[in-house]
């Protein structure tokens, strides 16, 4: 049995030698831009920017390079392919045929991949950043308002599966507030960047392989990661951006009211009528 590292909280430990440095957030490719809404169905007026990403563990680089993201069902099969699996239970795929290719808007889900790194001793973190123009193709993925493998997604899928299809879907991440059975559990906080979704944990199952180039960067969370990851991209003539990114892999700037919210959503709703009047 793996050694099961010892918890920390909700936050990854730095490796930066900088741990405040963060990577400028692309302000150019937005949902309007990519034909995915109009300014009116975009969140309350704004055009939220896209910025997709999806982590993995640093042993899957070398199948990565050669091959690109691969589907589950897919890396099965393809025997030579060295990977890494983060969860062997993955819910998703029991709601979801196949699977998908989980991918984040704006930052990462934290708390997974605070939990998939504790899981096992030695496993070490990147981040992918992928370009936002294979959200064009709205076939090939769904839309999750909250994590795939939620109570609440899977009712979604059996009872109105065309909701997690709808073109409109992708703006309503970036909803004002978000309502649960008519109720509303939390307000977008009014500094929150707007390239976070609302719900810190939602996020699109893309249902295709994604090629090589479509990998536009690649986050580490520290110095001695980002040296190990750029001799690897250069010994495999791999093309793409090393950068140390360390805020990236922590909790976003809000967790602390998400979780006020998801534990007791009265509490949220008298601190939000405070706030009003």
């Amino acid at each position: 049995m793996a050694k099961r590292r010892q918890s920390q909280g909700s936050q990854l430990p730095a490796k930066a030698d900088n741990p405040h440095q963060t990577t400028p957030r692309p302000a150019s490719v937005t949902l309007s831009s990519l034909g995915l809404s109009s300014w009116s169905q975009s969140s309350d007026g704004f055009d939220p920017s896209i910025q997709v990403l999806h982590f993995t563990q640093v042993t899957n680089l070398e199948g990565i390079s050669r091959r690109g993201l691969l589907l589950r069902s897919q890396l099965s099969r393809a025997k030579d392919a060295q990977h890494s699996v983060n969860d062997h239970t993955r819910i998703d795929e029991r709601v979801f045929a196949g699977g998908g290719l989980c991918l984040s808007l704006g930052h990462p889900n934290a708390q997974l991949l605070f939990r998939f790194s504790q899981a096992e001793s030695g496993r070490e973190y990147i981040i992918l950043e992928l370009d936002p123009h294979i959200l064009k193709a709205r076939e090939n993925y769904l839309v999750c308002p909250t994590n795939a493998a939620s109570n609440e997604v899977w009712e979604l899928q059996k009872t109105a599966p065309n909701s997690l299809k709808a073109k409109g879907s992708i703006p309503e991440l970036f909803a004002r507030k978000i309502v649960r059975s008519g109720t509303e559990i939390y307000l977008r906080p009014a500094n929150l960047p707007t390239w976070y979704t609302t719900d810190p944990q939602a996020e699109l199952l893309y249902l295709q392989n994604i090629p090589r180039s479509r990998i536009t960067r690649i986050y580490c969370p520290g110095v001695l990661t980002r040296q190990k990851v750029e001799e690897f991209v250069s010994s495999s003539n791999w093309n793409v951006d090393v950068e140390v990114d360390a805020p990236l892999f922590r909790t976003r700037s809000d967790s602390s009211e998400w979780k006020n919210s998801r534990s007791d959503p009265h509490d949220f709703r008298d601190r939000v009528e405070k706030h009003r009047g």
